[in-house]
């Protein structure tokens, strides 16, 4: 069955069958975004439903990747969109697989009754692809919903996909590779995997157009009309996220869901907006133009600004601060900051300086004061808004976690989808990247729209999702970074000596078990504006530890305004219950040779290859008579460097193997100890990187905390010489 979208209007259908065998009753031109068809093909489990249940917690809650529905995507969306009539979007299911009983769209029945089904939810039955169709304005559109079958108990971790097409001019052909990994802790290798290719059903191109051979898909140029969009999806005891890649009959091809290349060196800067000066009341957009020269010093390339749009919190000072993640207006600035125009300045400020803009897009929630939830209080149901609302089951507004200010939005309103699709584009065409606020409480669908507008408007766009833990599932086809809560966790743990420093590796591990695709960048911090200040907690010594991780390991390092000036030591605590963690800039009286160790790191991971993000990673053999010192080997090919970290507070003498350079490529100098041509004794502050010929007896690719040696395609036990601490890496 030909999967793409029938033309408008359903009366004209029957009489195709008079116009002769070669008219299609099918259109072949849609472009991504310009009709209500709902998006990409869907991967999911056979044992899991696509839903939007009332509360999604940070901790996997409402299903094994939060919410997710079918929903109509939104062409040109307005700002203030009239609602779509109950009838406007009509599902229905299409084909199942032969031993299904599914022939509609799942209703929770403690659910709220928002009327209409143009938001649709859906619950498989078996395994197979499913072919579901969308009724709507301007046509019907098929969507390709494939269930996988659900995962024993024992199995490990998802695989992953890292598709890879080119072109052969000789041949007229476009070859797709997927490449296929098995996860670190799967008892399967890469070679059991199965992988299955799909077109996107908006394409013109014919699945049947697909040759495929294994991991492996052609396609025969002479096919390819228009551009067109292939998805790979490996899978054995469970299944990867799609990967896609564009294939292009002009410009070859596109391999879409990768970051973009500039943003896997870059090094990121949080400042929480209104306590980035010395008093309440001193910052605005000003203010902070005034200052980016300081941040420039720092080496930065990326400044994520804590949420700058007119919210109830930066018209007054309510618990947290005036933070801004309660919004009154997603398409102004806060009066307390300046204009837009002042903003836009500050941006081409930042632009000037090769600096580039993260904003904070809060689309969870909005605040109770925000003018269409006023509306909906005043107004109840007579209020065009009151369906744009999450509601329990008697209809009843629901809060965010408790906040009795925090409103929840409804995305199975459309018109409500369109409002904030509309808020993305807007400012999707004034900065560089969304830093996006509880992205596990927004649909799986949603992200996946918001992604096609605002790369859409800038290739070079970039998406990074606050989820906590983090999951691969929103790389599929939606962000771009994700923030590592896991090193995050294993930073603190290993700087208060509660665990071994070889925690921080597994943690970076954690990564591919989790069957998050190659390519997909982490964000790698300390602290941040909703933690503790590290320096609170650990010491000075184990803090310039822990930073160094963030820069040395693969990954984008992140600075939390102040941590460089050592805020914790010298600014009041703003709120008692998390300290210094939003404490007011400490400008007058700082820690310089802090300052100076910050500043160093940053120009070691700009001028050393071996630091780069496609650098990688391999254990290294060392010993140490300290649980927490840490070292592992990154490897560029013409560049290869041993990383040391000490957590401890004094200076720790560590012997690594073979011919390893003594001077620290970040301070400059010798800490060197002794050396016999076999080890290599060095003496470690906080941290060191060492060049070395080559990491071949130093340190080797290892499979997995339990693999066998030498095999990395599953369980085993490893061995290592006795007394030796590894670091542990795939």
């Amino acid at each position: 069955m030909q999967r793409r979208t029938y033309l408008s209007g359903l009366a004209g259908i029957p009489a195709l069958g008079s116009l002769g065998g070669d008219v299609q009753a099918l259109t072949t031109a849609r472009t991504h975004g310009d009709s209500h068809h709902p998006g990409p093909p869907r991967f999911m489990r056979a044992d899991e439903r696509l839903v939007d249940p009332l509360t999604v917690d940070y901790r996997r809650g409402g299903g094994p990747d939060g919410r997710n529905t079918l929903a109509p995507q939104v062409p040109d969306p307005e700002r203030d969109p009239e609602n779509y009539a109950d009838d406007a979007f009509q599902w229905r299911v299409a084909e199942t697989p032969a031993d299904s009983d599914v022939d509609g769209f799942y209703e929770s029945p403690d659910e709220y009754d928002y009327e209409g089904d143009n938001v649709a939810e859906f619950d498989p039955d078996v395994p197979g692809v499913y072919t579901l169709e969308l009724d709507a304005p301007d046509g019907t559109h098929e969507l390709t919903v494939r269930a996988f079958p659900e995962p024993p108990e024992s199995a490990g971790g998802r695989p992953r996909v890292n598709p890879r097409g080119e072109y052969d001019a000789d041949s007229g052909t476009f070859t797709v590779e997927a490449n296929p990994a098995s996860a670190p802790d799967s008892a399967l290798s890469s070679a059991d995997l199965d992988v299955e290719f799909y077109v996107d059903d908006r394409d013109a191109l014919e699945e049947s157009a697909l040759s495929v051979d294994g991991a492996t898909a052609t396609v025969d140029a002479a096919d390819l009309d228009e551009r067109a969009h292939v998805y790979a999806v490996a899978s054995g005891e469970r299944h990867s996220v799609s990967q896609m890649v564009a294939l292009d009959p002009e410009d070859g091809v596109d391999h879409v869901d990768q970051p973009p290349e500039w943003i896997e060196n870059a090094t990121m800067y949080e400042i929480f907006v209104r306590s980035f000066g010395s008093e309440p009341g001193e910052v605005d957009f000003q203010y902070l133009a005034d200052n980016l020269d300081y941040v420039e010093s720092l080496g930065i390339d990326v400044i994520w600004l804590t949420p700058i749009v007119e919210a109830a919190s930066h018209r007054e000072d309510r618990a947290g601060g005036p933070h801004g993640y309660d919004t009154i207006n997603y398409f102004d600035t806060a009066d307390a900051l300046g204009s837009m125009a002042d903003f836009e300045a500050f941006v081409d400020a930042c632009h000037e300086r090769d600096i580039r803009v993260c904003f904070d897009l809060v689309i969870n929630h909005v605040d109770i004061t925000h003018p269409f939830f006023e509306d909906t209080e005043t107004n109840l149901q007579g209020s065009k808004y009151f369906n744009w609302f999450e509601r329990t089951a008697d209809g009843s507004p629901n809060n965010y976690f408790g906040w009795d200010t925090l409103m929840n939005i409804n995305y199975q309103n459309v018109a409500l989808r369109e409002h904030i699709l509309a808020a993305a584009d807007f400012w999707s065409q004034r900065v560089d990247g969304f830093r996006c606020d509880i992205a596990y409480g927004v649909a799986h669908d949603f992200w996946k729209e918001v992604r096609e507008v605002v790369v859409g408007n800038d290739a070079d766009f970039f998406l990074l999702d606050e989820t906590i833990p983090y999951q691969a599932g929103f790389a599929e086809q939606e962000f771009d970074i994700h923030f590592d809560n896991e090193l995050h966790s294993a930073l603190v743990e290993v700087g208060r000596g509660g665990v071994d420093a070889t925690a921080i590796l597994d943690a970076v591990e954690q990564r591919r078990i989790e069957g998050v695709p190659d390519g997909q960048v982490f964000l790698q911090y300390i602290e941040n504006h909703d933690t503790r200040r590290y320096l609170d907690d650990n010491s000075l010594a184990a803090e310039k530890a822990a930073a160094a991780a963030t820069f040395t390991l693969p990954g984008i390092p992140m600075v939390y305004y102040g941590a460089e000036r050592a805020i914790a030591d010298y600014a009041d605590p703003r709120l008692d219950e998390k300290g210094h963690f939003r404490s007011f800039m400490n400008w007058e009286e700082y820690d310089e040779d802090h300052l100076a160790f910050y500043r160093a790191l940053g120009e070691a991971r700009e001028e050393i290859d071996a630091l780069q993000f496609d650098a990688d990673l391999v254990g290294a053999y060392f010993e140490a008579d300290d649980e927490q010192v840490l070292a592992f080997g990154r490897d560029a090919g013409d560049q290869t460097v041993v990383v040391v970290l000490n957590f401890a507070e004094e200076s720790k003498r560590v012997d690594l193997r073979g011919p390893v350079g003594t001077t620290d490529l970040i301070s400059g100098s010798d800490v060197g100890v002794d050396a016999d041509g076999e080890t290599t004794t060095v003496d470690v502050d906080a941290v060191a990187v060492l060049e070395t010929p080559s990491l071949s007896g130093l340190g080797t690719h290892v499979a997995g905390v339990t693999d066998e040696v030498g095999d990395d395609t599953g369980a085993g036990d490893a061995a290592y010489p006795e007394g030796v601490a590894t670091a542990r890496w795939t």
